[in-house]
């Protein structure tokens, strides 16, 4: 295997460009899928498309999430490895064609889940009312507001907001999004501030993203155990409740659907909006949660 493009080249390339999260999922993939060549007398730097295809279907019998992430992660190594070649290089082409073959690999079909998968308003309050009673450690149970209040990815809080710029008078930020490295804005009601700065001051940045599940995993609601995705899941179908418009719940959010800016031409305008809804609309507000 050329050693400038060796999976653990490519990982390390993931961290350096903050992608520590994607790293860690796509290396133990990559190592896997790798594993499962070399007993076919074949390895990283000479798979078939149908090999991917193979792995994946195998992959897809158990946990299609797991399978898609798998595809992913192969796209992305391909087209950094690619990337990786000198221009005079005779393998160009034949790896770029290995980007080309792999964009054509389906993802697989994942299956209906009927179920519940979020927090009702009440079940937010009575959550946060039992873990209050516990004694929860105030840093936790901080991290647990805010996760429930600004429906943000586990990394963005826990990685991104370390290199935030936060307007504490006036109750802003402008932080990065996880995915697209893109800066939003967020604003929060006067009632969040000292859960912010806790969770701000408290613990020392970067954490890793797994940080706060893993001090909450005894936690559960109707079932269901409490995660940092369970928060983010309760913000967006309990802001649609209310009547926010799904364009502005992906602004919060920082969903990459593109429509935005087909919404809002002012910025200004857009962040108005985004106000509106943290500080008056938003449903801990509304509920009275945070009273």
């Amino acid at each position: 295997m050329d050693e400038q493009t060796s999976i653990e080249d490519y990982l390390r390339y993931l961290v350096l460009n903050g992608r520590e999260p994607s790293a860690r999922t796509y290396g133990a993939l990559l190592r896997g899928f790798e594993g499962w060549l070399l007993q076919r007398e074949r390895d990283i730097t000479n798979y078939l498309t149908t090999d991917v295809e193979t792995y994946k279907r195998q992959l897809g019998i158990r946990n299609a999430n797991t399978a898609n992430t798998f595809l992913a992660a192969m796209r992305g190594y391909q087209r950094w490895r690619t990337g990786s070649l000198p221009l005079t290089s005779a393998m160009i082409m034949p790896e770029t064609q290995r980007v080309n073959q792999l964009q054509l690999v389906t993802r697989e079909r994942k299956q209906p889940v009927y179920g519940k998968k979020t927090a009702t308003a009440a079940e937010v309050h009575d959550l946060l009312l039992k873990m209050a009673r516990d004694r929860l450690d105030p840093v936790v149970y901080s991290g647990v507001v805010l996760h429930f209040y600004f429906g943000a990815r586990a990394v963005e809080l826990a990685h991104n907001l370390a290199f935030a710029q936060i307007d504490w008078d006036d109750r802003s930020m402008l932080i990065q999004t996880a995915k697209t490295k893109a800066w939003r804005y967020l604003s929060w009601h006067d009632s969040i501030t000292p859960f912010l700065q806790t969770w701000y001051d408290e613990v020392p940045f970067p954490r890793p993203d797994y940080w706060l599940t893993a001090r909450i995993k005894n936690y559960a609601v109707s079932g269901l155990r409490v995660t940092t995705k369970f928060g983010r899941r309760t913000f967006e179908t309990e802001q649609r409740l209310l009547g926010v418009p799904q364009d502005l719940i992906d602004a919060i959010l920082g969903h990459t659907n593109g429509r935005i800016g087909d919404v809002y031409m002012d910025w200004t305008a857009l962040q108005s909006d985004i106000r509106d809804v943290m500080e008056t609309r938003h449903y801990m507000l509304v509920n009275g949660i945070l009273s």
